[in-house]
C-alpha cells in the first residue's frame, strides 16, 4: 500500500507504480497507474457569542454587550489551501461595515499547515482536515438597539 499525501493532490500528477521481478534470468514487470482527483474544498462556520454565551434565536443582545464572531475555516477538501483573507459585511445602526477578523488559531493536527506572517491573517498552507480559527468582536450601541425598533 502506498499513503497518497495532500502535496500529491497539489502536483495534479497521477500516480504510476511498476514492480519488476527476476525469474530465473527472465525479467517481468507491471506497471498500474491511479489517477488523482483534486478536490479544493473549504468549509466555514460562523458562530456568535453574547458575553460569552452561544447566541441562539431568542438571545436578546442589550446597549454595552459584546459581540464575539468566530469563524472555523476547515479544509475538506484533499489539496493544500492558501487563505488570503476573511472578511464578513456586519449590520450596524451606522450602516454596513466590512470586517476583517484575527487569527486566533491555526489548529495544525496534519503538522503540515503553515502561517509564516501570523500578523497578516495570510494561512500560506492550510493542509486537509486543519482548521484555522478567526475572530472579531462587536460592542452593542444605543444606536443598534433603537434602529430595530
Amino acid at each position: 500500500s502506498y499513503h497518497v499525501d495532500a502535496f500529491e493532490f497539489d502536483d495534479g500528477q497521477d500516480i504510476s507504480n511498476t514492480v519488476t521481478f527476476d525469474i530465473e534470468g527472465v525479467e517481468l514487470s507491471d506497471t498500474a497507474s491511479t489517477i488523482l482527483t483534486q478536490v479544493n474544498e473549504i468549509e466555514i462556520i460562523k458562530t456568535a457569542k453574547l458575553n460569552g454565551v452561544l447566541v441562539t434565536d431568542t438571545t436578546n443582545a442589550r446597549a454595552g454587550d459584546t459581540i464575539t464572531y468566530d469563524y472555523t475555516v476547515k479544509n475538506i477538501g484533499n489539496t493544500t489551501a492558501k487563505i488570503e483573507t476573511i472578511s464578513d459585511n456586519h449590520e450596524t445602526a451606522a450602516g454596513t461595515v466590512t470586517i476583517q477578523p484575527a487569527l486566533v488559531v491555526l489548529n495544525n493536527t496534519s503538522g503540515q499547515s503553515q502561517d509564516t506572517n501570523p500578523t497578516d491573517m495570510v494561512i500560506d498552507r492550510l493542509y486537509p482536515n486543519d482548521t484555522a480559527v478567526y475572530e472579531w468582536s462587536y460592542e452593542v450601541t444605543v444606536e443598534d438597539i433603537q434602529s430595530l425598533q
